[in-house]
C-alpha cells in the first residue's frame, strides 16, 4: 500500500513537472497552486489554475507574431506564431463540456463555435494584451482572444481562425483596482464630480499636449464674436455685445429638433440684453448655462441666442463667422444626446452591462498568504456593428461645429468624452478605442496662416483624403431646410480651401474633379424606413454633386489608397463652374452648375438590381483560321458593369448612357480597374439657367457604374468617336 502510494506521488509530481514544461515553452508563468485562493463555482479548476492564476495574460508581455523563424524551418512548423500572454490547448469538446459545467469563461469561447461542428482537434487558445496601444486611458488593459488551429503535417495555420478583443474594468474600491486601469462609465454627467474630473482634462491637455498647444490656443484673449450670454449667474443670463473686446468663451453644438419660440429676434433683443427669464429657455440651453458656470467660464455662444434670427444681414455676417466661432472657442460643449433643444443632457446615463464580468486573482504579495480576489467586467470592444448614432450624428450643422472645434466636451448617451487634437477620453477613465470617431482636421488647417499645398503632393493627398472623408460623414446627414445642404458645411469647406486653393465647385474641387465626380450612392441611411425623396424637389445642386442628393454616399476603396498608384483620365475637361446664389458666399447655396466634358458616350441598358448591360459597337478581328485580308470576324464585346443608381426608386430611364471617367492601373492585389458616370439626357428636370449655349448635348447624372472584369474588351470603346457634352 505504501509502495502504491509513494507510485502516486511520483506520477503526479512528474505529470505537474511536465506541465510545468509546456508552460515555460509556451511562455506562460508557473503559478504554485497552493498559493492561489478558494476557486469559485463559476470557474472551472482548469482555468482557474492556468489563465486566472495568470490574471489572463493581462500583466504578462503583449501577444506579437514571431519574426525570429523562417515560416518553412522546422521551428516555423512546431513553435505557435504569436507568443506573450497565457497559452493553453484544448479541443472543443472537452471546452464545450466546461462550458456546460459552469465555467463562465468557457462558456464565453464555446459561443463562437458552432455546436455542429465540434471536433476532437486541438485547439490552441491565446490570451493577453495586443501589441498596439489605441485605447485610453494610457495603460488600459484590453483582453486578446486568439485561437489557432495545428496540424501535424501543415504545421500552424498562419492564418487566425478567430481574434476578439475585450476592454477591461474594475470599480475604484475594487481589489482589482490596483492592477487595471479602466474604471466604469461616469454616468452621473450632471454632477459636481464630473464638472471636477473635466477640469482635470482640460488642464492636463494645457499642461502636457504639445500637439495642442502647438496647433491651438488656451488663450483669454481671442477676439469675441459679437453676442454672447453672460453666465456670472446661471439663474439669470443675460445676452451682452463684446464690441470687440477679447476674452474666452465656450461655445454649443446642438440639435435643433424644430421651432425655437426662444430665439433672439429684432423684438426681444433689447430685454434679453437686459436679462433672460431661465424658465424660458429649452433644457439643453439651460443645461448649457448651467455647465459653463460649473467649469468657471462666464460667456457662452449659442446661435439661436447670439444671431438675430430675423434679420437677414445678421445671419449673413454671423453665419460666415461661424467656422471662426467654434475654432476659437476654448470649449465646445456638445450635446450629443439630445434629439431636441428641449430634452437636455445633463440627465444621468443608463448603465450598459459588460459582457462579462469574471474573478481576477491579484498578484501575490510578500508576507501574504493567500491573494486576493477581485472583479473585472470585460466590455467588446469589437462589435461587427457600428455604435448607433447619436442625435448629433444625423445632423449636418453639428459635423462641421465637430471638426472645427479644438477641444470638445461631448455628452454622449453612455458617458462624457473629452476630445483634443491629441486624444478622446472618457472622463472618469472608463475605457475608450480612440480609432471610433476619430475623425479630425488634418494639422495644417488648423495653423493662422496654412500655407497652400501642391497638387498631387502627398500633402495635397493627405488634405483631400481628409475632405473625402469629411463629405462622406456629412453627406447622409439631415439639414431642417433643403437648401442649407451647402450652406452647413460652407465653413469647413473654407477651411480646406485655404490649403487646397482650388475652385469650389458644390462640393466638389476643380484640382481634382474627375475623382470627386466619382461617389456612389449607397441605401445604409440612419433610418432604412425613411421614405422621404433622395432628391428635392426645388433645384439645390447640379445633378453630378453629391450635395444634390438626400442619401448617404460612399466611394470606391482606390480612392485612399496610396498616390503612388496611376490613373489615366478617358475624359478631357473643358469647363466647369457653378452659379452661387449669393456672390460673397462663394461655398453656400448655388442657383447653377455645369460640366462641360469631352467623353465617349456608351449606350447600355440596365440588366437588373446593381447591373447595366454596356454596349460598345461589335468589334472586327481575324476570324478563326484566316488572316485580317481573308476575312473578318464580329467580336461580341458587349459588358456588364456593375451600377448604383442614385435614385433607387426612379432608375427606370428610357435612355442610358455609360460615360467612363477613370482607368486605374493594375497595384497589388488590384487589377485594371474603370470607373465612370450614368447619364441619362436631361428633359427640363435640372435648373434651365444653369446650362450653357454651347449647343451642345445636356444631360444630366443618374448613377454610377464600375468595371472589374471585362477591361480586356476596353478596345471596343477606343473605337466610339469622342463628344462634347454638358452635365448639369
Amino acid at each position: 500500500m505504501a509502495s502504491r502510494r509513494a507510485r502516486f506521488k511520483y506520477r503526479r509530481k512528474c505529470a505537474r513537472r511536465q506541465r510545468d514544461r509546456r508552460r515555460r515553452r509556451s511562455g506562460n508563468t508557473v503559478v504554485d497552486h497552493r498559493t492561489l485562493p478558494p476557486r469559485p463555482s463559476s470557474i472551472c479548476r482548469s482555468c482557474w489554475r492556468g489563465l486566472f492564476a495568470a490574471q489572463l495574460g493581462i500583466l504578462a508581455e503583449p501577444i506579437r507574431e514571431r519574426d525570429t523563424v523562417t515560416p518553412r524551418s522546422p521551428a516555423a512548423h512546431h513553435r505557435p506564431p504569436y507568443s506573450g500572454g497565457y497559452a493553453y490547448s484544448l479541443t472543443e469538446r472537452t471546452l464545450r463540456h466546461r462550458a456546460t459545467r459552469g465555467c463562465l469563461w468557457c462558456r464565453h469561447l464555446a459561443e463562437l463555435f458552432d455546436p455542429s461542428e465540434l471536433t476532437d482537434r486541438p485547439l490552441h487558445i491565446r490570451v493577453g494584451r495586443p501589441p498596439y496601444s489605441r485605447y485610453t486611458p494610457e495603460g488600459a488593459q484590453v483582453v486578446e482572444i486568439q485561437y489557432h488551429v495545428h496540424d501535424k503535417k501543415l504545421g500552424w495555420l498562419q492564418a487566425l481562425a478567430y481574434e476578439r478583443h475585450l476592454g477591461v474594468y474594475a470599480t475604484a474600491d475594487d481589489p482589482a483596482a490596483a492592477y487595471v486601469v479602466a474604471r466604469p462609465n461616469l454616468l452621473d454627467v450632471g454632477s459636481e464630480r464630473a464638472f471636477v474630473l473635466t477640469k482635470a482634462c482640460i488642464e492636463e491637455c494645457m499642461r502636457t499636449h504639445e500637439h495642442c498647444r502647438a496647433l491651438t490656443t488656451f488663450s483669454r484673449s481671442i477676439a469675441l464674436p459679437t453676442r454672447l450670454i453672460d453666465c456670472t449667474d446661471p439663474n439669470h443670463p443675460r445676452l451682452v455685445h463684446t464690441d470687440g473686446a477679447r476674452g474666452a468663451y465656450l461655445a454649443l453644438s446642438y440639435v435643433w429638433g424644430g421651432e425655437q419660440p426662444h430665439r433672439t429676434t429684432t423684438e426681444n433683443l433689447s430685454t434679453y440684453l437686459s436679462g433672460i427669464d431661465i424658465e424660458l429657455l429649452p433644457a439643453t440651453i439651460r443645461d448649457a448655462i448651467h455647465v459653463t458656470h460649473s467649469l468657471r467660464y462666464q460667456l457662452l455662444w449659442i446661435d439661436s441666442l447670439c444671431i438675430i434670427q430675423n434679420s437677414k444681414e445678421d445671419k449673413h455676417r454671423e453665419m460666415a463667422r461661424m467656422r471662426n466661432i467654434y475654432r476659437n472657442a476654448a470649449l465646445t460643449i456638445i450635446a450629443a444626446s439630445a434629439s431636441s433643444v428641449q430634452e437636455g443632457f445633463l440627465q444621468d446615463c443608463e448603465e450598459v452591462p459588460p459582457s462579462l464580468t469574471l474573478p481576477f486573482i491579484c498578484p501575490a504579495v510578500p508576507g501574504q498568504p493567500k491573494s486576493k480576489v477581485g472583479t473585472i467586467h470585460l466590455v467588446a470592444m469589437d462589435s461587427p456593428y457600428p455604435p448607433d448614432p447619436e442625435p448629433v450624428d444625423k445632423r449636418a450643422w453639428c459635423l462641421q461645429e465637430r471638426l472645427v472645434s479644438p477641444r470638445s466636451l461631448i455628452f454622449s448617451s453612455q458617458t462624457l468624452q473629452f476630445r483634443c487634437q491629441t486624444t478622446t477620453v472618457k472622463v472618469g477613465g472608463a475605457i475608450h478605442d480612440t480609432a471610433l470617431n476619430s475623425a479630425r482636421l488634418p494639422d495644417v488647417l488648423l495653423q493662422p496662416e496654412p500655407p497652400r499645398v501642391v497638387c498631387g503632393s502627398e500633402a495635397w493627398w493627405g488634405v483631400w483624403r481628409a475632405w473625402r472623408e469629411a463629405v462622406l460623414s456629412y453627406a447622409g446627414r439631415k439639414v431642417s431646410f433643403a437648401s442649407d445642404k451647402l450652406v452647413a458645411c460652407a465653413g469647413l469647406a473654407e477651411e480646406f480651401h485655404r490649403v487646397l486653393g482650388s475652385d469650389y465647385l458644390a462640393g466638389l474641387w476643380r484640382d481634382s474633379l474627375l475623382l470627386d465626380l466619382l461617389w456612389i450612392a449607397t441605401y445604409f441611411a440612419f433610418d432604412v424606413h425613411d421614405k422621404t425623396p433622395r432628391r428635392p424637389p426645388s433645384y439645390r445642386a447640379p445633378s453630378w454633386s453629391w450635395a444634390a442628393l438626400d442619401q448617404q454616399i460612399g466611394c470606391s476603396a482606390r480612392h485612399f489608397v496610396s498616390p503612388s498608384i496611376d490613373f489615366d483620365a478617358l475624359v478631357e475637361l473643358i469647363d466647369a463652374g457653378v452659379l452661387p446664389a449669393d456672390d460673397t458666399l462663394p461655398f453656400g447655396e448655388v442657383v447653377g452648375g455645369s460640366l462641360v466634358l469631352c467623353v465617349t458616350l456608351c449606350p447600355c441598358v440596365r440588366t437588373g438590381k446593381g447591373r447595366v448591360l454596356v454596349q460598345p459597337p461589335l468589334l472586327q478581328v481575324p476570324d478563326s483560321g484566316g488572316t485580317a485580308n481573308d476575312g473578318l470576324a464580329e467580336q461580341d464585346t458587349r459588358i456588364f458593369a456593375s451600377a448604383s443608381f442614385d435614385e433607387r426608386d426612379k432608375t427606370e430611364e428610357a435612355e442610358l448612357w455609360a460615360i467612363p471617367i477613370l482607368r486605374w492601373q493594375p497595384w497589388g492585389q488590384f487589377g485594371d480597374f474603370i470607373e465612370g458616370l450614368l447619364v441619362t439626357a436631361d428633359k427640363g428636370h435640372a435648373h434651365r439657367e444653369a446650362k450653357t449655349e454651347r449647343g451642345i448635348p445636356v444631360y444630366r447624372r443618374v448613377g454610377y457604374f464600375d468595371l472589374s472584369n471585362d477591361v480586356d474588351r476596353w478596345e471596343a470603346f477606343t473605337r466610339l468617336p469622342s463628344t462634347e457634352v454638358e452635365l448639369v
